[in-house]
């Protein structure tokens, strides 16, 4: 089974300079729909990233960071919460 990521880009190696490629991405309403579904949460507005993609010999570092507003059902009364979420890898 193949599975298609729900926010990607695709980025061919001969673009990759040795300096590396930078991107910032923003992922469509499709996309965050998508993701909605995945994560059985409310709504997802506003998911953002960037992406610098380095070649180190024979292998490639990758270095991201993303942020987005997401809403999700309270445990308890199930009434929406939301939340800004940021995170680097």
């Amino acid at each position: 089974m193949i599975v298609k990521p729900e926010f990607s880009r695709q980025v061919h190696l001969t673009d990759i300079t040795p300096s590396g490629v930078e991107m910032n991405i923003e992922a469509s309403a499709e996309e965050c729909a998508k993701l909605v579904q995945r994560f059985n949460i409310l709504g997802i507005e506003g998911l953002k990233a960037h992406v610098l993609l380095v070649p180190q010999g024979d292998l490639y570092r990758l270095e991201a960071s993303f942020k987005a507003d997401v809403t999700q059902a309270c445990v308890v009364t199930l009434d929406p919460v939301t939340a800004h979420i940021k995170a680097e890898f």
